[in-house]
């Protein structure tokens, strides 16, 4: 189970990579889904895996698109965050990810986290 665990992890990481290309740049406004990946492996594995995802994806888009500079690691923290808050809210509200729909306050803070990685 730990190899599929760690295939899956790295599979979202990669998306998350190509997501972050993929993004819409309007000058100061910036339109991505690439926290999508993050939010799905904090849900399905936990707290830990999500903010993995979300370092290893960031990081590899970041370097893709503007190499390595002094701020790069203040550009993955905020899917690091996202990925750790995800899965701890989770946690303790005892959402796995098939009942990920349901509860109103799960729903909320994705779009808050949603809406700060993009701003």
């Amino acid at each position: 189970m730990k190899t599929r665990q760690i295939a899956f992890d790295s599979v979202l990481a990669a998306m998350c990579a190509v997501l972050g290309t993929l993004a819409l740049d309007f000058g100061n406004l910036k339109i991505t889904f690439e926290d999508v990946p993050v939010l799905i492996g904090a849900l399905m594995f936990g707290a830990p895996e999500g903010s993995a995802i979300g370092f290893v994806g960031t990081f590899i888009y970041q370097i893709i698109r503007y190499g390595f500079t002094a701020t790069t690691f203040l550009w993955i923290l905020p899917y690091c965050l996202c990925g750790l808050f995800v899965g701890l809210y989770a946690k303790r509200r005892g959402v796995c990810f098939c009942q990920a729909l349901r509860p109103w306050g799960l729903k909320i803070s994705i779009l808050g986290v949603h809406v700060l990685n993009n701003s």
